[in-house]
């Protein structure tokens, strides 16, 4: 599944545009944007990247779990749940992810260099759309060992792994799943 986020402003609402799960309600995917406000939280209160969830500051972020496959049905139901979490401080975004997995054994996860291909692999993605052109942005992703790719986004073809920004991400497999903390300064961006 592919999830993409926008921020508006550092200093003020942070918007999450999502994958959501519509399919049942006749949305039309061509033109569906559904949006989350993240949450502000204080800069002293910024969550320890550790891909563990349990940081007070995620209990204060905004919270969804309706997502749709985009592969490899478009519009789908997921076969696993998965809860994204989006809070920002004045410098920085976070972004949570946790993926349920009925059977964590089954999580693929090879790739552990910058920048890897994470085609094969379970893996989550952010792409951020800071000016709204929903044709250039940043891309972040990781796998399941907390692999670190990032790219720019250009005219919605290309896609430039040579750009590497400063940023932190971790994951790591829990009993029924696996977790991923993202936390991308504005300034990289």
């Amino acid at each position: 599944m592919q999830r993409m986020m926008k921020p508006i402003a550092a200093t003020s609402a942070v918007a999450l545009s999502l994958a959501a799960s519509a399919a049942a309600e006749g949305v039309d995917f061509a033109t569906y944007a559904p949006r989350l406000e993240a949450r502000k939280i204080a800069r002293e209160e910024a969550p320890t990247i550790d891909g563990d969830l349990s940081d007070a500051a995620w209990s204060k972020a905004a919270i969804v779990e309706d997502f749709y496959q985009v592969e490899p049905i478009e519009g789908g139901a997921p076969s696993q749940r998965t809860r994204a979490y989006l809070m920002y401080d004045e410098r920085t975004l976070y972004v949570g992810f946790y993926l349920y997995d009925t059977d964590p054994s089954k999580i693929r996860r090879a790739i552990l260099a910058r920048d890897g291909q994470l085609r094969d692999e379970d893996a989550i993605r952010v792409m951020l759309d800071p000016y709204n052109t929903r044709r250039d942005g940043y891309f972040f992703a990781t796998n399941a060992n907390g692999a670190k790719v990032d790219a720019l986004l250009e005219n919605n073809s290309a896609i430039k792994l040579e750009w590497n920004a400063l940023w932190n991400v971790d994951a790591r497999i829990v009993e029924d799943g696996w977790i991923a903390e993202f936390a991308i300064p504005f300034q990289s961006i």
